[in-house]
């Protein structure tokens, strides 16, 4: 059977946002580090986006500057997207300024890994925030894009600007931040508190189309500081499981069809009902222990908060995906050999098939594929074509710090 063109593409795109994503996940970055200020400035700061507007403030902690970074995208938008740049990787470790660890992908389940589960957190908490957002940013999401520092110890970045800037968040309906756990929860409750609606929630949820639902378990991220300046205040979750262990793994295919869902949603669509400052009655005694991590669910047809055991939590985690038989895991290198392989393979099906959809500039390059066929050159074919497809924009080893190519 003969892969399609668009078999192709959608294995392409997926290798582009492993290959991205690992690369954010691979830098362990505890508040203010060394690593975490060298990735902030190599990535975060980069040039694109302090050309399209990108600012920082005066947040300093514990002596060390390194402030919150703003974007705004479009003129007057209603909503503030929220990310954190530090992760909660052991301080006992030397994080010097380029440090990495080693990201695999299981091809089983689709999740990304570390290699190596017994050294710290993998940092999709709050790496795929970070991915999240260039993606919107890059799509043209109109929103304020906050990439808060020093979350994990305490949301002090985002206490700073509640502190010091609140009357440019009153000019908000909505923040949402990008940083659950799981694949279903828009959080109405953060510190035993109500931050978001059920209207909100509704209308958010209809738009995704992905099985969203109001979940009053949540902990704390820095969109919880803005409740008394902002009506709607939320966290969405991202496809994470095992937050803050040397077991967290991230849902590559969920976070994929989340990007797509979050850009097609229309922001200023969305039910804006909680009046900021009013501290409203909860609606569960009390927010879950263990950082909202898994006790509790809102069932709202019911009108009543849902215990989960400790022993199905995470069953219900892992959406009861528990798997005992045996996983052939692959590393970043393997995995992308092995895609190599197959890419170069397909490149020469789609010269001898789709030969009238290439330019004809690209079309006088490519070998004659009858006659290599009938001399047995085919690997001088497959070594062309790559060399073709190394220049393309769109190409498998585009990164983030190209960010001609990831900014046009």
């Amino acid at each position: 059977m003969k892969p399609t063109l668009e078999f192709i593409e959608e294995t392409h795109s997926l290798r582009k946002d492993y290959r991205n994503i690992s690369r954010i996940f691979s830098y362990g970055r505890p508040a203010l580090s060394e690593n975490e200020t060298y990735y902030v400035e190599r990535f975060v700061k980069n040039p694109h986006l302090m050309r399209l507007g990108m600012v920082e403030d005066e947040f300093i902690y514990k002596k060390k500057v390194g402030g919150n970074l703003f974007l705004q995208i479009g003129k007057n938008p209603k909503v503030l997207f929220s990310c954190h740049t530090d992760t909660v990787d052991s301080r006992n470790i030397d994080w010097y300024a380029g440090r990495k660890k080693e990201i695999m992908l299981d091809i089983n389940d689709m999740r990304i890994k570390k290699k190596d589960t017994s050294t710290p957190c993998l940092g999709a908490d709050d790496g795929t925030g970070i991915w999240l957002c260039w993606e919107l940013i890059k799509a043209g999401v109109e929103g304020l894009y906050i990439f808060h520092r020093a979350e994990e110890v305490g949301g002090v970045g985002s206490s700073y600007i509640a502190n010091n800037n609140s009357e440019e968040l009153e000019k908000y309906d909505f923040a949402v931040a990008f940083d659950r756990k799981d694949i279903n929860s828009i959080i109405t409750q953060q510190v035993g508190q109500i931050c978001a609606s059920q209207a909100f929630v509704d209308s958010l949820a209809e738009q995704l189309d992905m099985g969203f639902r109001a979940d009053p378990g949540g902990s704390f991220t820095d969109t919880a500081n803005y409740t008394d300046y902002i009506s709607e205040c939320t966290n969405l979750s991202v496809g994470y499981y095992n937050a803050h262990s040397g077991n967290e793994e991230q849902d590559l295919k969920f976070v994929r069809e989340f990007r797509d869902a979050l850009i097609k949603v229309n922001w200023n669509k969305l039910v804006a009902e909680r009046e900021p400052g009013v501290l409203l009655p909860e609606r569960v005694s009390q927010y879950t222990t263990g950082g909202g991590y898994g006790s509790y669910y809102y069932d709202d047809t019911f009108g009543r908060a849902q215990g989960i055991s400790s022993s199905t939590s995470t069953s219900y985690n892992r959406f009861g995906r528990q798997r005992n038989q045996a996983k052939k895991e692959m590393n970043n290198k393997e995995f992308l050999d092995g895609y190599d392989n197959y890419y170069e393979r397909y490149m020469t099906y789609v010269v001898a098939e789709y030969n009238e959809m290439l330019d004809e500039e690209t079309r006088g390059l490519m070998p004659n594929i009858e006659e290599s066929r009938e001399t047995g050159m085919d690997d001088e074919i497959n070594i062309k074509v790559r060399e073709i497809h190394e220049g393309n924009p769109l190409d498998s080893n585009f990164v983030y710090d190209d960010w001609e190519n990831f900014f046009p």
